[in-house]
């Protein structure tokens, strides 16, 4: 079953990619078609289904990835991006503003006089300096990337990762959005903890991602780009979190352990921010 921010139309561009993916060799989440030949099902209270082609994989999925593990990531995601390269189609639908920081940054200017708290409005403004002080990222040739290539949405076998699955989020942009977002979601576990940023583990993943892609800059630079992608995926999300204690739209609210919505996102929004300050350094 599809949540609101998934349009059927969505389905039928994940056809389109997964086919593509297919097509290059991968083994890929393919839209199952109806008997009518469409790739989702409408019933009789509106509500929007899909099916899945199944990708067989085992539980060796690490719980905490080792230097191989995150450099065969890195590697994974460059020939994804490779293969996704080739295809020249530009997504019908997808969703609004996913990864438009800017966009997250002004609606954080607008709504952060009614941001429930001292604490949070502290922390909005601290977000919103950080960001503006940030420099941009370099232009880059825009394809098709994952949009969310965290630990979760890759599938292993064999304790080696072999393909990405979940492609609600496919958009186009610069490669430095997907190695961004990878790097912030291997980190922040280690932050959660109280443990402070891994420079090997950025490392392993840049080394395989480089080592796969050959993108003809010097790995000091793309690594440079990279953390600095992942500095602002990283404030964008805490901005978001923020900006939904006010919306109270897109993300849930975990109520065994946070007593209302605000200081669930104000949790999850702080851990992105002291990544972000971790970095920083």
């Amino acid at each position: 079953k599809l949540g609101n921010d998934i349009k059927p139309e969505m389905i039928d561009d994940m056809s389109v990619y997964a086919n593509h993916l297919e097509r290059g060799g991968w083994e890929a989440p393919v839209p199952q078609t109806t008997t009518t030949g469409n790739n989702f099902f409408i019933d009789s209270s509106e509500n929007t289904w899909r099916g899945l082609k199944y990708i067989e994989s085992d539980g060796s999925v690490p719980f905490e990835p080792d230097d191989k593990t995150m450099k065969d990531m890195g590697s994974l995601l460059a020939r994804w991006h490779r293969t996704m390269s080739w295809l020249d189609y530009k997504p019908r639908v997808g969703i609004a503003h996913f990864h438009d920081t800017n966009y997250h940054a002004q609606k954080l200017l607008d709504i952060i006089s009614e941001l429930p708290s001292g604490e949070s409005r502290e922390m909005a403004s601290g977000l919103l300096g950080s960001y503006e002080r940030l420099s941009a990222l370099p232009q880059s040739p825009a394809h098709l990337l994952h949009g969310d290539p965290k630990l979760n949405n890759i599938l292993f076998r064999d304790e080696k990762p072999i393909t990405f699955i979940d492609f609600d989020t496919v958009m186009h942009g610069p490669v430095w959005i997907d190695l961004g977002d990878m790097l912030r979601s291997l980190l922040i576990k280690d932050i959660s903890k109280g443990i402070p940023v891994d420079n090997r583990k950025i490392d392993s993943v840049i080394s395989g991602y480089f080592d796969a892609a050959r993108p003809g800059i010097r790995v000091a630079k793309f690594t440079e780009n990279a953390v600095l992608s992942t500095k602002i995926i990283t404030i964008e999300l805490a901005m978001r979190y923020l900006n939904d204690i006010v919306d109270d739209y897109y993300f849930s609210w975990n109520t065994d352990l946070y007593s209302s919505r605000h200081d669930n996102h104000l949790a999850h929004a702080d851990i992105q921010w002291q990544l972000f300050l971790n970095l920083d350094k």
